[in-house]
């Protein structure tokens, strides 16, 4: 009410000066002629400006109710929170509720979207005949909301039928979205998240009168090279400059480089100077004196300036060291500086702090280990083609506490994209570390050592490789929907017998089909007699062959068809081993509809200060896998697909990485984000023998010379201890949902307008008019075909067709034709193609891995110090086939990984 009063007695004082000067003007200025002539006024008694003085009384009320009104409006938090109603509901997050209600009222209820099984048993949601495809709105509204990812994730759906044939979507999972309240950032905690103690700290350069700063990522050991560097611009700055990448360098530029700052240690920075430049560069107050050509190095203090000046201008810089943060709170702006790979996260996590006071919040995560995992997944994941847009994560747990050191993620948002509450920017908006994705064969090791664990005897199981493909599987049916007759392919060849070190080190689908069918038996060494013997498919149970299978409420009392026992499924019983898998891993083995999505029990502590049940936490809960072993309707779908990966296995890193943490350590280690010294010591996790030694051998295998994980080198340890390694790699399939898929429609279109679509069997190759499928062959094809098969190959353009037919011909397996081909067997000619063919997307990656030190001679469960990574990118290309196992390569000899390996664990006796 100060500055008000101020306002108004100013506004009288205006008001005076303009009447006593119209008065003068008034004075001055002659009467027209012919006016009466008035009388001089009388001098005043008194003051002259009561009259003009009630213009400015009529101010006081508009600025009075004005001031009222935006005082309502800055203090509606206080004001809610006095009557009773809680902060949360008007500045965190709410679920998207309009959203959800569109999509269950209007779009499930017409029946707009449909569940669809590829024949390599993935679900998808795509839109069904009933959705109004050729409307304009509806195009629109899948491009710009939520549903175009939506799609891509079965998972956010909930079913009336839990994926069984007939299954209809019933409605998408609440929890799924949340948007930021009408007073986000207001009433807000303001302390800081900081990395965990011991982490370097965090250095930035902030360009003063603006309250952005650069953030430095901490430095490397001196033995390593390589700087990330990102450019700054002198006396023109850009938005978002220096973000783009957490760099270890910046340089500053006009029009020529000028300078680099490189942060070196928490108490000085290295600033280089490059002579020649019209710009005056001080550091610390000493004004380099660089000639040209010539680099001069001078040190910058923290908390001292470096000033650019150029003519008139200049620009100044003060290098600030504060505690490493992820995220930490600016008093004189109001706003968050935020470590850029950890945005997402930050902006999660700090609505859901329900502290009072001002004290950090600090997280298990590792500096040093953030910005490595990032560094390394960069550097492989930006070797692969950007587009179509695709997820990568990378997790590192202590592997003997639980405890999260790193989360890599990317896309990286940008701060805009941050805010962006119309869903256009998922894949960068979130961490995808608590997301679950397909991960492939990764799987196989969990649910191998559930089925060991049940039934002992099945790790001396042995069978014969299946390589290319099979469809009879110990003389059951599985049934195929591939045009190669086949129901899976395999990798592992040849007439030996394979047991279960080979089948984990060459990652065999037939080896794990096999696992799981005999599995679904309670007793698998007992066979059933009734059945009829498959003498062609034999296996062996510690040494002895055998030709019928166990008794199995599936296979009982079933005829023999022409590729073996068809299963009746409506026999099906609880899995035997389902319960044995959610003891071991905390996994969600069946379908529950009443246990929450989001797991966010790993943010529990006894001090920890965070809210549990916050809706803004649900992003940084863990994803739940559901498997759904109790309602299986297709034996290959629904069932062994989950062995592969596929269909409905799909697993977060952080809970792969704490499932290897338990399947080596046999410890319950749980991840956790929030160091806890009250935390009782972790209790051990009863794995058999019989089950865990195979397992440890097989996983050990993976990273041999004939593993699928052998680029992967043990590092040197020191003297009379040694490093060893626990892996296991999957090649996941990863449906892009793209409404059209171009390429395959092309390929549909050749062979049904009979455009010469063949597949040579001895050249191993498809073909066009008897031309290969190089550019150049194509080419010559082009002008052969006939004009119908012309245009549809000018739709796609020969490059684009080229890749595709050099994919194709590397799907094809010992010559033989893709499974997506329909070919006649004698002349070779396409008759069909599937259209789920996905000739024109790519399979991701995935590895989950321990790598520990031990003293020479100890226990695989017994390590000195234990490290556990999770790696899974949703892409790869020709040149990069395995991208998880690379940036895993690189992590296993990173310095900062072998430094943390080095010391001496806080939890070295455990249980």
């Amino acid at each position: 009410m100060a500055r008000g009063k101020s306002l108004i007695a100013a506004g009288k004082k205006k008001a005076a000066a303009a009447a006593e000067a119209l008065a003068a003007k008034a004075a001055a200025t002659p009467p027209p002629p012919g006016s009466p002539q008035e009388p001089p006024p009388e001098a005043p008694r008194g003051p002259t400006i009561p009259r003009v003085s009630l213009p400015s009384s009529r101010l006081a009320p508009g600025w009075i109710v004005g001031f009222v009104f935006v005082l309502l409006i800055v203090g509606a938090p206080w004001i809610r929170e006095l009557m009773g109603h809680p902060r949360s509901d008007i500045h965190a997050v709410r679920q998207a509720d309009a959203y959800n209600a569109l999509i269950n009222d209007l779009v499930l209820k017409r029946g707009w979207l449909e569940i669809k099984q590829r024949p390599d048993g993935e679900v998808r949601i795509q839109p069904s005949a009933l959705a109004p495809g050729d409307a304009e709105g509806w195009k629109a509204f899948v491009r710009s909301s939520y549903l175009r990812v939506d799609m891509t994730e079965p998972g956010r759906w909930l079913f009336d039928d839990d994926l069984g044939r007939g299954a209809r979507l019933t409605e998408i999972d609440p929890t799924a979205h949340q948007v930021l309240g009408p007073y986000a950032g207001t009433l807000q905690w303001r302390g800081d998240i900081q990395f965990r103690t011991g982490s370097s700290g965090g250095a930035s350069l902030r360009r003063v009168g603006e309250t952005r700063a650069f953030l430095f990522r901490p430095a490397r050991g001196a033995s390593e090279g390589g700087l990330t560097t990102a450019t700054l611009n002198l006396f023109k700055p850009e938005e978002g400059e220096g973000q783009s990448l957490w760099p270890r360098r910046y340089r500053f530029v006009d029009e020529k480089e000028v300078a680099d700052v490189i942060a070196l240690d928490n108490q000085n920075a290295l600033v280089r100077v490059i002579g020649g430049s019209p710009v005056v560069v001080t550091v610390a107050g000493v004004e380099a004196s660089a000639g040209p050509g010539e680099v001069q190095y001078l040190r910058l203090p923290a908390d001292r300036d470096l000033v650019f000046t150029r003519g008139e201008r200049a620009e100044r810089f003060v290098y600030e060291v504060a505690a490493p943060t992820v995220s930490r709170f600016e008093a004189v702006s109001g706003q968050r500086l935020r470590a850029p790979g950890l945005e997402s996260f930050a902006r999660s996590l700090e609505p859901a702090v329900t502290r009072r006071d001002d004290r950090p919040i600090v997280v298990t995560l590792d500096q040093r280990l953030q910005s490595e995992a990032e560094s390394q997944l960069h550097a492989i994941v930006d070797q692969l083609a950007p587009a179509p847009a695709f997820r990568s994560a990378v997790t590192m747990m202590d592997g003997m506490t639980g405890e999260v050191l790193a989360i890599a993620s990317l896309p990286v948002a940008t701060a805009d994209q941050q805010d962006d509450t119309r869903g256009r920017h998922r894949f960068t908006t979130s961490n995808h570390n608590f997301d679950l994705m397909p991960v492939g064969s990764v799987a196989k090791a969990p649910l191998s050592m559930a089925i060991l664990q049940t039934f002992p005897a099945l790790a001396t199981l042995e069978v014969r490789p299946g390589a290319p493909g099979f469809r009879e599987l110990l003389g059951v049916d599985l049934g195929t929907r591939r045009a190669d007759g086949m129901a899976f392919s395999d990798t592992v060849s040849g007439p030996a017998w394979m047991n279960f070190t080979r089948f984990l080190e060459a990652s065999s689908n037939k080896y794990a089909a096999a696992l799981m069918l005999l599995s679904l038996s309670d007793d698998p060494t007992k066979p059933d007699q009734s059945l009829p013997a498959a003498p062609t498919d034999c296996y062996r149970i510690s040494g002895a062959q055998r030709c019928q299978l166990p008794v199995t409420p599936i296979l009982s009392g079933q005829p023999r068809g022409e590729f073996g026992i068809v299963p009746d499924m409506a026999q099906q019983r609880a899995v035997p081993w389902a319960l044995e898998l959610t003891r071991l891993f905390g996994v969600q083995a069946e379908f529950d509809r009443e246990t929450p999505r989001r797991d966010t029990s790993v943010w529990q502590a006894k001090a920890g200060g965070v809210n549990l049940d916050s809706p803004a936490l649900q992003a940084l809960g863990l994803e739940r896998e559901s498997l759904g072993l109790n309602v299986i309707h297709d034996l290959k779908g629904d069932y062994l697909m989950s062995t592969l990966g596929g269909g409905r296995s799909r697993w977060s890193t952080l809970r792969l990485a704490e499932v290897f943490s338990r399947m080596v350590l046999r410890r319950q280690v749980e991840a956790r984000f929030l160091i806890d010294a009250e935390r009782p010591p972790l209790q051990p996790l009863m794995i058999r023998d019989e089950a865990w030694k195979p397992m440890m051998t097989g996983l050990r295998a993976v990273v041999g010379p004939g593993g699928t994980g052998h680029e992967i080198k043990l590092p040197t340890a020191p003297e009379g201890q040694e490093y060893r390694i626990f892996a296991k790699t999957g090649t996941p399939n990863v449906d892009r949902q793209q409404a059209l898929n171009p390429v395959d429609l092309t390929m549909m279109a050749l062979a049904a307008y009979d455009c010469g679509l063949k597949w040579d069997t001895r050249e191993r190759q498809l073909t066009l008019a008897d031309q290969s499928g190089t550019t150049s062959g194509l080419r010559r094809a082009h002008e052969r075909v006939k004009p119908i098969c012309r245009t549809v190959i000018d739709g796609v353009g020969v490059a684009a067709l080229t890749q595709a037919f050099q994919r194709i011909d590397r799907m094809g397996s010992g010559g033989s034709a893709p499974s997506a081909l329909q070919v006649d067997r004698e002349t070779g000619r396409v008759l069909g193609v599937s259209p789920d063919a996905g000739f024109d997307a790519e399979k991701g990656h995935a590895i989950a891995l321990a790598i520990a030190r031990y003293e020479v001679g100890s226990s695989d469960d017994r390590p000195l110090r234990a490290l556990t990574v999770a790696i899974n990118v949703q892409q790869r290309s020709d040149a990069i086939h395995n991208p998880a196992t690379k940036v895993a390569a690189l992590l296993v000899q990173d310095r900062a990984v072998l430094d943390w390996l080095a010391q001496d664990s806080p939890n070295r006796v455990i249980g």
